[in-house]
């Protein structure tokens, strides 16, 4: 059974030590809103990347965590949709 806020299936993302798996999971997790799971789930991609010298993976999750960020900042600062 998974923890509430494990990066999802986190045997099955051991298991394969995908950058890319972890990265489709951290997807969900900003489609549910769920901000620090995202951030965990990028650190982990970030490190199995890491771990195998896989620059363009590590390239996929530094590009990932830059569009979460903008995204988020798009989001602080968009007008209210209460406004008139």
């Amino acid at each position: 059974m998974n923890e509430p806020g494990r990066c999802g299936d986190q045997a099955e993302a051991d298991a394969t030590r995908s950058p890319d798996g972890v990265l489709r999971r951290a997807e969900v997790f900003e489609a549910l809103g769920d901000h620090d799971t995202v951030a965990r789930c990028i650190r982990i991609a970030e490190q199995l990347a890491a771990s195998r010298c896989d620059l363009q993976a590590l390239e996929r999750v530094h590009a990932f965590a830059d569009g979460v960020a903008s995204r988020l900042a798009l989001r602080r600062f968009a007008p209210s949709q209460a406004w008139p």
